[in-house]
């Protein structure tokens, strides 16, 4: 992993990995294994007495980012759960970093499997940091690909994954710096496995683009994103979703966006909020389709 990707990686596991410090079980992130990927820095940085403060100066450097990235663990986590309680047995993240769902969900991937996508060094990385932890990846295969470049079908059957299966992707904190043309691409990928399969991913709103004034912490995202070199590319706006889904044979399922992700996981047992919530992210659920479409 690049020192800026893995940067990137763990500044998400750190707010994933205050979250699961949270006292209240209400808004408490579920994401237990966060804090044992973090380097030294970050590790240190959740310790008691300084907890509160790198969580208050991460909330004012990334406004509403802190909030959503709770939400998001706990969104997608459900969509997980449903997809390998309902049957399927294989469980693909795309763009993986620091992301332990692979370990958090082994008993429910019991008899499954899981495959890990990520640049080329990701893999190693996170299986060294794995390893001196004693945990086993006897489970999970890393699969090393660029997707602006690489047909990600191709590169997971080559590793075992076997695209005739009902498969639950997840593909979250990715889109939106990829290029459009890599974003639909990989849909294109995914269109090759079985009916049934289920994407859950989140997405930037092109309104947030197009005006990120009128979006909270849309302004200060896109520069802080830029000047680590990760600049936004992609977005697409929450009307347009289903159409643009249904042109790449998925059917849309659902959505959630910054009410609907506050209101069902930042809500305290006091009625009050864990924080105000980034407003330029939504999370949406998709099934591949019966069949491709013509010419697919």
């Amino acid at each position: 992993m690049s020192e800026r990707g893995k940067f990137s990686a763990e500044v998400a596991a750190f707010a994933r990995a205050a979250g699961s410090l949270e006292r209240d079980p209400r808004v408490r992130n579920p994401d237990l294994f966060a804090p044992l990927l973090l380097s030294r820095g970050f590790r240190g940085a959740l310790w008691p007495g300084l907890r509160p403060l790198a969580v208050g100066i991460y909330r004012w450097i990334l406004p509403g980012l802190y909030a959503y990235q709770q939400a998001r663990t706990r969104e997608i986590d459900r969509h997980v759960l449903d997809g390998l309680r309902g049957g399927a047995r294989q469980l693909v993240i795309l763009g993986a970093g620091l992301d332990s769902r692979a370990w958090r969900f082994a008993d429910e991937l019991r008899g499954g499997h899981a495959w890990e996508v990520d640049l080329p060094t990701t893999g190693r990385w996170k299986r060294d940091r794995l390893h001196r932890l004693g945990q086993s990846s006897d489970h999970v295969t890393f699969v090393s690909m660029d997707f602006t470049r690489d047909a990600l079908a191709d590169a997971l059957a080559r590793h075992g994954c076997d695209l005739g299966q009902p498969t639950v992707f997840v593909w979250s904190g990715v889109t939106y710096y990829l290029p459009r043309a890599s974003v639909e691409s990989t849909l294109r990928e995914l269109a090759h496995f079985a009916a049934g399969s289920s994407l859950v991913f989140d997405y930037l709103f092109e309104s947030a683009r197009r005006d990120p004034a009128s979006h909270y912490g849309a302004r200060e995202f896109f520069r802080r994103v830029a000047r680590v070199g990760e600049p936004v590319h992609f977005a697409v706006e929450r009307t347009a979703l289903g159409g643009w889904l249904g042109a790449h044979d998925f059917r849309f399922e659902d959505d959630a966006g910054p009410e609907e992700l506050a209101r069902a996981h930042l809500v305290r047992s006091d009625g009050t909020m864990l924080g105000r919530i980034f407003e330029g992210f939504g999370i949406a659920r998709a099934t591949r389709r019966d069949a491709l479409l013509p010419g697919r």
